[in-house]
């Protein structure tokens, strides 16, 4: 069984400096070294109906590009920085959910990802 914190929240966090420094070491100048953070609540959610998966999985997605967004450029070198926070961020949070319906959910969305 899981633990019902575990259950009840999960946290998206990533380290900007890192995948700046990933990314291109010229470009760490321009982030924070502040790891930036938000919570997405999904108590209200049952996560074995698929349509609460989905649901959650919209609330990740959402939470990832808020905690990205200032990483969100038009110039190539800064948007595979923006590219990678959202995949980080989004893979940190489904893995510490657990669900086997969210991680199915991402792994589509991965292969497949909505036009944007």
């Amino acid at each position: 069984m899981k633990p019902i914190i575990a259950r009840k929240t999960a946290f998206i966090a990533m380290a900007v400096l890192a995948a700046a420094l990933t990314a291109n070491p010229a470009s760490a100048a321009t982030v924070t070294d502040r790891s930036r953070q938000t919570v997405v609540r999904y108590s209200d959610l049952d996560l074995s109906r698929p349509e609460d998966a989905r649901r959650l999985y919209g609330r990740i997605r959402g939470a990832a590009r808020e905690v990205c967004e200032s990483l969100r450029a038009t110039d190539l070198q800064r948007a595979q920085i923006y590219k990678q926070c959202m995949h980080k961020a989004v893979a940190d949070a489904v893995a510490q959910v657990q669900s086997a319906q969210v991680t199915a959910i991402a792994g589509a969305d991965i292969q497949h990802p909505p036009q944007r």
